[in-house]
């Protein structure tokens, strides 16, 4: 290993401490959140703030090292690229490894709006009342629909058990939002809670949080 390289680990060892522990804290405040029921304002920020650091800040060292190692001709993770406003990208659900790439259902997407997803994401928590009348709540499934109904454009290949194919209804660019989303709802009712919830990470651009 390049002397050089030896020493850039060296200086980053103390930054993948930070990584790691960024990521335990995310994992502890995701059981404390959503498997204890325990929410306030101080520990949804702070899970939010662990978990999209540990993100951003892994995928900057990941960067970093494939640099260093001149991989760039058989890794493209370095490289960046830009994404087309309105481009449709298909997602592809788990599970269907034994299904012919040809038949295999897909779902089409698109990218969130900066200002949407913004907004949206601050619709995640919410407060009211004061007191012993405040009422905490995290609005998760909420964001879920917000997400899909803004984000899913259509499917491929799917069919009910009946081998009946599930029409995709259009919404009409000149209707107003509330009947524009009672006509996507119709679409979402057809998909699984399950499959809803891997297109939202998919349209959001990340995961559902691991467990150990």
């Amino acid at each position: 290993m390049p002397v050089l390289l030896k020493l850039s680990l060296l200086f980053w060892t103390p930054f993948l401490i930070f990584i790691f522990s960024q990521r335990k804290i995310a994992i502890i405040l995701y059981r404390v959140i959503y498997e204890r029921g325990i929410i306030s304002p101080l520990i949804f920020r702070t899970y939010a703030k662990a978990s999209f650091g540990t993100i951003r800040n892994f995928r900057e060292f990941n960067n970093y090292i494939i640099s260093s190692l001149n991989l760039k001709g058989v890794m493209n993770m370095g490289k960046i690229y830009g994404i087309k406003p309105d481009q449709i990208q298909e997602f592809e659900p788990k599970g269907q490894e034994g299904v012919a790439v040809e038949e295999r259902l897909v779902f089409l997407c698109k990218s969130l709006d900066v200002n949407l997803a913004a907004r949206i994401t601050d619709q995640v928590y919410t407060a009211k009342g004061f007191g012993a009348k405040r009422e905490e709540l995290l609005r998760a499934g909420t964001q879920e629909i917000e997400i899909l109904r803004r984000g899913l454009v259509g499917w491929k290949n799917y069919f009910y058990d009946d081998d009946t194919e599930i029409e995709w209804t259009t919404i009409p660019k000149e209707l107003s939002k509330q009947k524009a989303d009672a006509i996507m709802d119709q679409n979402l009712n057809k998909i699984s809670p399950e499959l809803r919830g891997q297109i939202a990470d998919f349209i959001r651009g990340t995961s559902t949080a691991d467990s150990d």
